[in-house]
């Protein structure tokens, strides 16, 4: 998030293996100088018993339940 609160870049990393990952993130369009926070959140997505994504009674999308594992959040200033 930029100073103003405003999102300026995301990321969607799937199937991650590693305990330890890097991600780069690029600033689009008009950075401006300033405290930029970096968010984070570990989250799986849980199906009923059974269930795979996209299958459910007359097939109507049935959205998963979100188990959040953590959340981290970080500052840094351009």
């Amino acid at each position: 998030f930029n100073p103003q609160g405003e999102e300026v870049a995301e990321a969607s990393i799937l199937g991650a293996m590693s305990p330890k990952n890097e991600i780069n993130l690029h600033l689009r369009g008009n950075v401006t100088a300033g405290t930029y926070t970096a968010r984070c959140t570990l989250f799986y997505e849980r199906y009923p018993e059974g269930q795979r994504p996209g299958e459910g009674e007359g097939n109507t999308y049935t959205p998963p339940e979100i188990m959040t594992v953590d959340e981290k959040e970080t500052q840094f200033t351009l």
